[in-house]
């Protein structure tokens, strides 16, 4: 089975910690780093399928940054950003992001979205080795 690439990208070692973690238990191959400029750099020559950013760090809207560069990419990324400092949604959704969440918020929402996110993408991949997404939830949950 393919594994998935996922980018997570925060300043905070504890979350990137966690959530390389969390990612890792749904499937993803997961490359985290602690800055929007590490994160352009890396998405300048590689592809992943899905890109968690936090929105400050360097800046107040470093995480705008890793949007836009994961926006380039030919794999089209799934994109979501995580903030503890409200957004407008006009804004974020005109970055290219998929999803926003205010960090300490509802981590069940965030999981949720983040499966059917992977969902989607195995899908348009059609790797004849990735069994279908119920049959792997059963196994995750054994």
């Amino acid at each position: 089975m393919t594994r998935l690439q996922a980018l997570f990208v925060d300043d905070d070692p504890a979350i990137r910690k966690t959530f390389t973690a969390l990612l890792e238990l749904e499937g993803f191959e997961v490359l985290a780093l602690a800055s929007a400029r590490e994160a352009t750099a890396v998405l300048a020559v590689r592809d992943f399928d899905l890109v968690v950013t936090d929105m400050r760090m360097e800046t107040p809207l470093a995480g705008y940054d890793v949007v836009r560069a994961a926006r380039n990419l030919p794999s089209s990324p799934e994109i979501i950003i995580l903030t503890a400092y409200p957004l407008q949604t006009s804004d974020w959704k005109q970055q290219g992001a998929y999803a926003l969440f205010m960090k300490g918020g509802n981590m069940g929402s965030l999981l949720s979205t983040i499966r059917d996110l992977a969902d989607r993408r195995r899908a348009t991949r059609k790797d004849p080795d990735d069994p279908p997404p119920d049959i792997r939830r059963k196994i995750s949950m054994n």
